[in-house]
């Protein structure tokens, strides 16, 4: 998994600086996440907060723990089982590790640790490659597929003739959770080789290969020469992943196990590729040859 998940006990969070400090430390952008552990973990560390804290201070601290919400929590679907929350933890933990458990009573290096301040930035290091195969480019991205209702893909060689994009584009769309989702493909119309016609049939048949909540949306663009569509990245409105060599799964096994670097994108990138790659207002040096959807 490229996003790194830690468990923290909510009694753990208390103050300002506990907050702050999360902000720093965690986020899409930054590659680890807080797992809702509980599934009512922000509830009960705004009622901490609310118990430890003067009124004063109350907006500002809840204010700060609804931008972590958005930023750095994410639901990974664990069943919690029994308490106190430690026993519950480890339980998960054997089933599917953690990457780090934060919880005070009983701390045991790496991977138990006492407090928030026991974190060190080895904690945090990033995984920087995968394998280039539709498995292990859907793995990386899992964080990121499982709760997005749109999700975009930017390779200008991207095409739906060949299988290779194909098989990565199905692994992704099982990887997805919610009841209506949408794929937005941006490839460039000169790496394409077939007319649009024959494109339109095979992206009918892509379709056909989704389940029936899915959409998919490929959008054929002219940089003009530019070199505007270079880079080949995954995002979704939280968070996005740029994969240097692409979403094709070589058919050649000594390629399939050469490494595609990877690189989160920050919130400034996520935010330009968001309003780069938005078909409804596609600007220069963009221009859209042709759009096919789903619904088409």
């Amino acid at each position: 998994m490229l996003y790194k998940e830690f468990a923290i006990e909510p009694n753990q969070i208390s103050n300002l600086n506990d907050l702050r400090l999360i902000e720093a430390r965690f986020g899409y952008e930054k590659g680890s996440l807080i797992s809702t552990f509980p599934a009512s973990w922000f509830d009960e560390v705004l009622v901490r907060l609310q118990a430890s804290n003067s009124a004063s201070q109350i907006d500002k601290l809840t204010d700060l723990l609804r931008q972590i919400q958005v930023k750095a929590l994410h639901k990974y679907g664990r069943d919690y089982l029994m308490d106190p929350w430690l026993n519950a933890a480890n339980a998960s933990h054997a089933t599917q590790p953690f990457h780090r458990i934060l919880e005070s009573s009983k701390p045991a290096p790496p991977i138990h640790l006492e407090n928030l301040y026991e974190l060190k930035d080895e904690d945090f290091d990033l995984i920087t490659h995968c394998k280039r195969t539709a498995e292990e480019m859907s793995k990386v991205a899992a964080e990121l597929l499982k709760d997005a209702e749109k999700i975009t893909l930017v390779d200008p060689f991207a095409t739906p003739d060949k299988i290779e994009y194909e098989k990565t584009l199905l692994k992704m769309a099982n990887i997805t959770t919610k009841p209506h989702v949408e794929f937005i493909i941006f490839s460039e119309e000169e790496k394409q080789q077939s007319n649009f016609e024959l494109r339109k049939n095979k992206l009918s048949s892509i379709q056909e290969k989704f389940s029936k909540n899915i959409k998919l949306t490929w959008c054929f663009l002219d940089d003009g020469r530019t070199g505007y569509i270079h880079k080949r990245v995954l995002f979704t409105s939280k968070g996005g992943i740029n994969f240097d060599r692409g979403f094709s799964e070589p058919r050649d096994i000594d390629q399939k196990n050469s490494p595609n670097d990877l690189t989160i994108l920050t919130r400034s990138q996520l935010e330009k590729f968001s309003s780069d790659f938005n078909y409804a207002q596609i600007t220069e040096p963009l221009k859209i040859c042709h759009l096919w959807q789903s619904d088409d």
